[in-house]
């Protein structure tokens, strides 16, 4: 299968209209069909990155490299890269502020969640040192920050809840 059959196959499996792809690559329809039928033969490389995303596809699906037409047998991460890529300078400033700006977040909440489990607890040096050779140790920040996100981990394995929110 070539190129042009696997993203016709894919967007019929997924019932995007050609239309709608040739407004996502800013492209006339009749080019996205000329791709799809064979006619442009060298699809350019980033078309074919561009035309992965709302296909949600990978571009090695694409060029016949890989077996796998999900996504979701890439990684987020590498995903993100490909979108970030594609963006302008202004807007890749405007997804790195608005990350970090969800990260802060993140971790103001996250550091609520350590000093309210904190002062919940029944017995912290107990709990804390459940596993040490030293149960008089004193735990930095940094160490119960540890701790809390291996106990959260925990609880998303077990899907148990640990706080009320």
């Amino acid at each position: 299968m070539n190129v042009g059959e696997r993203i016709k196959q894919r967007r019929k499996e997924l019932n995007i209209s050609a239309d709608d792809i040739a407004k996502k690559l800013g492209i006339s329809r009749s080019t996205v069909f000329r791709y799809e039928k064979g006619d442009i033969e060298k699809v350019p490389l980033d078309i074919i990155e561009k035309i992965s995303i709302p296909l949600r596809t990978t571009p090695s699906y694409l060029m016949g490299w890989s077996d796998a037409p999900d996504s979701n047998t890439g990684s987020l991460a590498k995903d993100m890269s490909t979108i970030f890529g594609m963006l302008n300078h202004q807007n890749q400033q405007n997804v790195y502020e608005y990350a970090v700006e969800k990260l802060n977040v993140q971790t103001e909440k996250r550091k609520t969640k350590v000093t309210s489990f904190n002062k919940n607890i029944k017995n912290p040096i107990i709990t804390f040192a459940a596993h040490s050779e030293n149960s008089d140790k004193v735990y930095t920040d940094e160490e119960k920050n540890k701790l809390f996100n291996d106990l959260e981990e925990v609880a998303r394995k077990h899907d148990i809840e640990l706080f009320d929110d």
